[in-house]
């Protein structure tokens, strides 16, 4: 079991997607490096190969820097319908 995560960081328009067994762990760890606040928008449960495949089809579509896993600019409800719209 694994979840995909999707993490708002407050007071800007950046999200972090990513894959973790345990994702409260993972946002606890990212909050100590960011001087935001950051909070999870959403989490998805699924196989962890199903989940690498959705997290790196949104992170390939709505991320303009290939080497991060933050995506920056995009409207929310667009994020989470791509993610929703995915085969698991």
């Amino acid at each position: 079991e694994c979840c995909l995560y999707v993490i708002r960081e407050e007071e800007s328009t950046n999200f972090k997607i990513g894959i973790a067994r345990h994702p409260t762990r993972r946002l606890s760890v990212l909050q100590c490096g960011n001087p935001r606040r950051l909070s999870f928008f959403a989490v998805f449960s699924g196989k962890y190969n199903e989940c690498r495949f959705v997290e790196r089809s949104a992170l390939a579509k709505f991320c303009a820097d290939k080497r991060s896993e933050w995506v920056c600019s995009v409207a929310p409800d667009k994020l989470i319908s791509f993610i929703r719209e995915c085969e698991w």
